[in-house]
Order: C-alpha cells, then structure tokens, then sequence
C-alpha cells in the first residue's frame, strides 16, 4: 500500500524520483524501492512525506483512504490545551516505532474511541 501511495502522491505532484529524492535528501535509488515494495520509510520519513504531499501518515499507510492531514482535522496537540503534553509525549514514542507498529497502535486508538462511544 505504501508504495502505490508513495508513487501516486509523487506522480500527482508532477515530481520525478529524482526530485524526491532531493526533497528528502535521499537517493533516487532509495525512492525507487520504495515505489517498487522492497523497503518502506522509517517512520520519521513517513511523517516528513505525509507534510511534503499533504496527507495524513494513515493514508500514506493504507490504514485510511481519507487523506486528511491530522492539521486539516484539527487534532493538533494545541487543539486540546489540557492534554497538550499527553499528546507529545504519544508522538515522541511513536517515532521509532515501525509502519506495523504504528499501524498497531493507531487499530488500539480505534478501539479506545468505539469504546468511549458506547
């Protein structure tokens, strides 16, 4: 799913592997696996994609098809004054976690938010 995002989002934008590569500061090779599946970015790239094409780390993930950014959604730390710091420290923990991890926790976070529905 991330490479047919990547490659998509990349296309749309009119940009070549080459001019991502630049972007991000990695090769054109590195850029080229990804589109192609035979690695994926760490989660610091996939933050740093999601801003460069606009959408949220959960599309680029396929765990979403909206494509939203968290900022368009208002859920910004600074959108809740109160748990401002809760929310950092969740966003610092989760840099060095893997696309699977990732997509682990954000499946819990679901769960948590079906259950205060209820």
């Amino acid at each position: 799913m991330i490479a047919n995002r990547i490659k998509s989002l990349r296309e749309k934008m009119g940009i070549s592997q080459i001019k991502l590569a630049e972007i991000v500061n990695l090769s054109q090779q590195a850029i080229a696996k990804w589109e192609t599946n035979k690695s994926e970015p760490d989660i610091e790239m996939l933050f740093k994609l999601s801003k460069i094409f606009k959408v949220s780390v959960s599309y680029l993930t396929g765990e979403t098809n909206d494509p939203t950014p968290p900022d368009k959604k208002n859920i910004a730390p600074e959108a809740y004054p109160g748990q401002a710091e809760d929310l950092k420290k969740i966003w610092e923990l989760a840099k060095d976690l893997s696309v699977e991890q990732i997509k682990s926790a954000i499946s819990y976070i679901d769960f948590l938010n079906s259950q205060s529905d209820e």
